[in-house]
């Protein structure tokens, strides 16, 4: 577990943001890359070998933020956690109709 975590941290705070353990497993990435599915893209790119080797999943969320879009950061995070949980939902199903998936 501690050592996921770390490896997650890593991978994280490699990439062109600020990156922010706010619980459990889970992160925040600040950033001011243009290119959200860009950076997604190459996040699901470097945490495949943790998938792989603990057999866990990585599900991101994403937030674009414009100046008066959110009352508060609050709202920026509720957001991204909607958007996270909504690919968590998305990966569930799509393995479960994958007969390849154990």
């Amino acid at each position: 577990g501690d050592l996921v975590l770390r490896e997650c941290a890593r991978i994280l705070s490699a990439q062109p943001a600020v990156a922010y353990r706010i619980g459990g497993d889970e992160f925040v990435l600040l950033s001011k890359q243009l290119d959200a599915d860009e950076l997604v893209a190459q996040l699901h790119q470097q945490v495949k070998t943790l998938t792989t080797q603990y057999g866990i999943s990585f599900s991101i969320g994403v937030a674009s933020f414009q100046p008066g879009q959110y009352a508060n950061p609050d709202a920026i995070l509720a957001q991204a956690d909607h958007a996270m949980y909504a690919a968590k939902r998305h990966f569930r199903l799509q393995n479960r109709s994958d007969p390849h998936h154990v």
